[in-house]
């Protein structure tokens, strides 16, 4: 048996969530080695940082902003843009 996994969100935890990893994207701007959308299908998007190479993130609110505070391991999000730079997000120091 599984004891740890995504929790689904509620609309209003979701919209909550959502405007903390706004907030997030900011503080992380100068921490994130490539052009880094995030995207939240139903939420929205934001982009975090200009540039090329670029990497885009989609999942959850609650999943990108695990991901966006150094939990990128744990964080459950695709990831699409060239290898290289996937794989230098996916290891950045994001936390705060």
């Amino acid at each position: 048996r599984q004891w740890w996994g995504p929790v689904a969100a509620d609309e209003a935890e979701g919209r909550a969530l959502w405007g903390r990893l706004a907030m997030s994207a900011r503080i992380a701007r100068g921490r994130v080695p490539a052009g880094l959308t995030l995207v939240a299908p139903d939420y929205g998007r934001v982009t975090v940082r200009a540039g090329e190479p670029h990497v885009t993130l989609t999942g959850a609110p609650g999943e990108l902003l695990l991901f966006m505070t150094g939990r990128q391991g744990a964080a459950r999000v695709e990831a699409a843009g060239p290898a290289d730079a996937v794989a230098r997000t996916r290891d950045a120091a994001l936390g705060i």
